[in-house]
């Protein structure tokens, strides 16, 4: 695989730790967030995959803010979203 590649589908713990891992947000909580259908995603029998890029304009709309360390400042968004 071409690591200069971005994906374009990534996983529930990819999301997870793209929204700063358990310094922000518990994993279970982007999980209920995909269970809800908060968090845009499609099923492919039992894996759970997440567009990149309709993840990313969930997270900015939510009020996450994404790095590529993950997220660094975020007080108070939730996997939840605004609603």
């Amino acid at each position: 695989m071409n690591k200069n590649k971005v994906p374009t589908m990534i996983s529930v713990d990819e999301a997870w730790r793209e929204l700063g891992g358990k310094k922000i947000v518990s994993r279970a909580t982007v999980y209920n967030g995909v269970k809800r259908g908060q968090i845009p995603h499609v099923r492919i029998s039992s894996r759970v995959l997440i567009p990149r890029q309709k993840f990313l304009e969930w997270a900015s709309a939510s009020g996450f803010s994404l790095t590529p360390g993950g997220n660094t400042a975020c007080a108070g968004a939730r996997a939840g979203g605004s609603q």
